[in-house]
């Protein structure tokens, strides 16, 4: 290396040294959620040979293990749900919106098909990302081109990523930290692949590397070279010591989503559900714990010899067996089990209140409510999803900020220089290029459909009011858009905007129609005319006279 880059990676090392640091805390607290909640995982804190894992020895409860999948499954369908058109693409600019709605609605329908596509797992990614977030906290996401396949989704291990946030405290640095062994280094980096490495014999040694992806201080937009994008990215070889690729990206590929955060701008790291039902999580495999070992007393008993003259003494308790010396000459047993408790410590009862307590932490309570109130009223129901929302708002509002608004930036970035998109149309890229328009997202999933529930129902509840007083002022009619509202209703209930005519098919269909009502009217007026033609012939012929 030369110097440049030597002074890179040792700022680089010494960046990773202070973050392993501030991390370290995080992993005890992790090691403990993953043994409970996530048992293959649980690799924080203790390191595994090939093959190894943890088995789940410590987990005797299926409760937060169970929860947490069906959160995930929640949370997925209600913002991010595969069948459903969940966003859309918007400017910041109504004109522009109005005039180029189908152009944006075409993009944003090439941007699903992508993503959805045969050879696309961003559903599967999104879950597995989902199940982190609930359980560490946080989820590491990337969206990275693969050239010949398309765009690539995936869901990092917890472990391997280490964060830090910006002042507005966004993440904006990543660090993961990896093991590749030789014929993996080899895929991946090809001929910069370090010489060490390349030379060795052991097919099977595992290496390290890092991925530092971080804002670039020598950040250049007129320059093309990739060391002078917004974001830089650098790998380094921490088992040889060494630099290995430079580059860098226009848009960050890389995501920290989190469930919740805390105030510090010193703690990147999230809290998860798990982590603050921790409590309830660790008294309940505390409990269940101590209720297996006195099922197990009760089952396998200690026995009691009344001395040690018995033959065979080794063979009590095992079943069927012939205990030769077991009674005394009066028949009575020289041996019996040493009585223990005559019921559970924890009933049932209580188990159960603590899991209920732990499944309400994950808010799965909300989503029962049909099945436990099938009785519900249309409006009750409504109702219901309104709050249902309310209550899941900040996750779901944050997930949309940290995760989802990042992915479709980023896919996006893909496309347009894949070329998989239409061009802009020229007036739009215009008022981009000169700054007075933002291109936005924007969401329309099941949750923000519920969110907006209500403004559709105050909009009909208007239009009603209007109609019952309009035999008492017939001016209020001219207080109402009709087109408007049937716009802003269809944007409530996620209606696509191509069942709409542009403004030159409107003013087509206009023109036609008032051509049709003014050959109707000309129509209708045709026997009056003729009538009235036939009258004047008639009295010209009586008086001989011509009327002009």
């Amino acid at each position: 290396m030369d110097t440049r880059q030597q002074k890179l990676y040792d700022d680089i090392k010494r960046r990773l040294t202070a973050m392993e640091t501030r991390r370290y805390g995080y992993e005890r607290v992790w090691q403990r959620a993953a043994e409970l909640a996530d048992p293959k995982n649980a690799n924080f804190t203790v390191e595994y040979g090939p093959g190894g894992f943890n088995k789940g020895t410590k987990k005797t409860d299926n409760t937060v293990a169970q929860a947490v999948p069906k959160w995930a499954s929640a949370i997925d369908g209600l913002t991010t749900p595969k069948t459903q058109k969940w966003h859309g693409l918007a400017t910041s600019d109504d004109y522009l919106n109005d005039r180029y709605a189908d152009w944006l609605e075409r993009q944003c329908d090439k941007l699903f098909a992508i993503r959805y596509g045969a050879g696309s797992n961003f559903a599967n990614a999104h879950y597995e990302n989902l199940k982190n977030i609930a359980i560490y906290g946080a989820g590491p996401f990337s969206v990275t081109e693969k050239y010949g396949y398309g765009i690539s989704y995936r869901a990092w291990p917890v472990r391997e990523f280490y964060t830090e946030q910006n002042a507005d405290g966004e993440v904006d640095v990543f660090f993961r930290k990896f093991k590749l062994n030789k014929r993996q280094t080899l895929q991946q980096f090809g001929q910069n692949t370090p010489r060490q490495i390349i030379v060795s014999d052991d097919l099977n040694k595992e290496w390290e590397f890092l991925h530092a992806v971080y804002p670039n201080d020598d950040y250049q937009p007129r320059r093309l070279d990739p060391t002078h994008r917004r974001y830089a990215s650098v790998y380094v070889c921490l088992s040889t010591h060494e630099i290995v690729e430079e580059s860098g990206y226009n848009v960050c590929p890389f995501f920290y989503p989190r469930y919740d955060v805390f105030a510090s701008l010193q703690e990147p790291y999230g809290y998860s559900p798990v982590m603050q039902l921790m409590p309830e999580v660790r008294t309940l495999a505390a409990m269940m714990r101590t209720n297996l070992k006195t099922a197990q007393r009760a089952s396998d008993p200690t026995w009691l010899l009344a001395n040690d003259d018995i033959i065979n003494a080794a063979r009590v308790g095992v079943p069927n067996a012939i205990i030769p010396g077991g009674l005394n000459e009066n028949g009575q047993p020289l041996v019996a089990p040493m009585q223990g408790p005559n019921a559970m410590p924890f009933s049932l009862e209580m188990l159960q209140d603590i899991r209920n307590t732990i499944r309400e932490g994950f808010e799965l309570n909300l989503f029962t409510v049909l099945v436990n109130r099938p009785d519900m009223t249309a409006t009750e129901v409504l109702q219901r999803a309104q709050e249902t929302a309310t209550l899941l708002s900040p996750t779901t509002s944050r997930l949309e900020k940290e995760l989802l608004s990042g992915v479709i930036t980023k896919e996006l970035e893909i496309c347009t220089r894949a070329g998989q998109l239409e061009p802009m149309p020229p007036e739009m890229a215009e008022a981009m290029a000169s700054g007075q328009v933002a291109l936005q997202v924007r969401y329309e999933s099941p949750i923000r459909k519920a969110q907006d529930a209500g403004t559709g129902a105050a909009i009909l509840r208007t239009v009603e009011l209007a109609g019952a007083l309009q035999p008492f002022d017939p001016s209020i009619k001219n207080l109402i858009n009709a087109p408007r509202i049937l716009k802003e209703i269809a944007k409530v209930y996620g209606a696509p905007v191509k069942i709409f005519n542009t403004e030159e098919e409107k003013a087509a269909a206009d023109l036609s129609d008032a051509q049709l009502a003014q050959a109707q009217a000309m129509l209708a007026a045709a026997p009056v005319i003729g009538k009235t033609a036939k009258d004047l012939a008639d009295a010209q012929q009586k008086t001989g006279t011509q009327v002009r």
